[in-house]
């Protein structure tokens, strides 16, 4: 029957390379990966000719490399048949392209093995050139499949990210409600029953945590009906974020006050398709007798930054604490919190250092870090969120001046694994351009 394939071990010059294949081939690389795992693949050649349709390279190389027989697949066509298979067979190999971020993966994960990357063909500097295109590859395709391109650095300056964040607020999103307006960073902090100034706070505005910020970290560490667990709730934002992105949240802050105004704000934005996030009025170290025995897919939270800003006169209040007990406290509620954390899942913390009444750092982002790991997670990936910079333009000439300080325009985003990482990113799934904030946000030019 024309067409019909027959597979046979043959004396290798039994068959021999078509005079018309114009196909120039690596026989180096060919010869390598024989020698390194033998014929996987049968050549293909015309039975009445024994002229070679699709492996001519192949036969090159083994032919070199001194094999005696060679696998064959031999078919029965004419000879108008045996060129357009032949030109076929080419032309698919020159349409076939790499998803390189998946082929960086898998080369990846070879590379970690005692064997490395022998025998496929790809070596150290080849796996360094995929991963510099991935790096520099146009920011807008990676920004339609991921909503921000997924680097190490997260630059909220960008158009897009604006963009974003303003759909976001369009919505009615007002996370400062429930803050007393001298929270606003840059300008005052309670201290001792009043208000004084502090020239060593974040200048970059009221700290506000960003939705776009909330939108990444949530579709790309969970999935669509998990459960979110923030031990430092705060303003309503990472709530109603979530619930739009169909997760289910709880949050717990010791203020009342700052609980009843989200729930307002809940109130405003969502509508009754969505699940509500669920807050609690609480203290955190106690988080296991507030939320009992639930368990999170995924803890998303911005812990207090000591008494960086200061929330009440509360002596539960973290930011009341001596550094000492702030420290004790915040450990025991990060040990807590992951403790309802489920296995193969990921746990992100959006953190910055801050100064003492010295002026020197604290190093908050490693007693984080360190206290994370010390539940038994692993730091995964860490991001730098370079923030507007705001007020800082105002009062850097200041601070600089005064005492040579640098005015922080960034955090940290830190993101830990509990257990494997691979079942995690199995759990959350693939990320696709229809996710479903699109059909909740209001269009724009940026959506297509």
């Amino acid at each position: 029957m024309k067409g019909e394939l027959t597979t046979e071990t043959v004396r290798i010059d039994d068959v021999r390379p078509h005079p018309k294949n114009v196909r120039q081939g690596d026989i180096g690389a060919i010869c390598e990966s024989l020698q390194a795992h033998g014929q996987y693949r049968a050549i293909v050649a015309q039975r009445s000719t024994g002229l070679i349709l699709a492996g001519n390279h192949t036969w090159k190389a083994a032919k070199q490399i001194g094999w005696r027989d060679i696998a064959v697949h031999y078919i029965d066509c004419d000879d108008d048949q045996a060129m357009r298979i032949l030109l076929a067979d080419n032309r698919a190999n020159d349409l076939a392209t790499y998803d390189d971020a998946a082929l960086a993966a898998v080369l990846q994960e070879l590379a970690a093995t005692e064997q490395g990357l022998a025998g496929t063909l790809f070596d150290g500097d080849a796996l360094d050139d995929i991963i510099n295109e991935i790096a520099h590859a146009d920011p807008p395709k990676l920004q339609d499949q991921y909503g921000v391109p997924p680097f190490s650095v997260l630059d909220t300056r960008q158009g897009y990210w604006q963009e974003r964040k303003q759909q976001w607020l369009s919505l009615g999103i007002e996370s400062e409600i429930g803050r007393d307006e001298n929270l606003a960073i840059g300008t005052k902090h309670f201290k001792k029953g009043g208000w004084i100034d502090d020239e060593s706070r974040l200048a970059n505005g009221t700290s506000v945590f960003d939705p776009v910020l909330t939108e990444m970290i949530v579709r790309w560490y969970s999935a669509a009906g998990d459960t979110i667990l923030d031990p430092f709730a705060g303003g309503s934002v990472r709530g109603i974020v979530s619930a739009m992105l169909d997760r289910r949240y709880t949050g717990i802050d010791l203020r009342t006050e700052q609980i009843a105004a989200n729930l307002i704000q809940a109130q405003t934005v969502l509508t009754d398709q969505h699940t509500h996030p669920t807050w609690h009025a609480g203290d955190s170290t106690h988080i296991s007798r507030i939320i009992g025995d639930t368990h999170a897919d995924l803890v998303m939270t911005c812990p207090p930054y000591g008494d960086l800003e200061r929330y009440s006169d509360d002596p539960a209040d973290l930011s009341t604490m001596s550094h000492t007990d702030f420290i004790d406290s915040y450990r025991q509620i990060i040990t807590d919190t992951m403790s309802h954390l489920r296995d193969d899942r990921f746990a992100v913390f959006v953190v910055g250092d801050y100064r003492d009444n010295k002026g020197h750092y604290r190093n908050f982002i490693s007693d984080t870090i360190d206290a994370v790991r010390s539940t038994g997670a692993h730091l995964y990936n860490e991001a730098i969120l370079v923030q507007m910079i705001g007020v800082a333009a105002m009062v850097a000439s200041t601070y600089f001046h005064s005492g040579r300080k640098l005015v922080k325009t960034h955090q940290q985003v830190l993101v830990f694994i509990k257990g494997d990482a691979k079942r995690a990113t199995e759990h959350c799934g693939d990320l696709t351009s229809d996710d479903i904030w699109k059909r909740h946000l209001p269009p724009t030019s940026a959506q297509p």
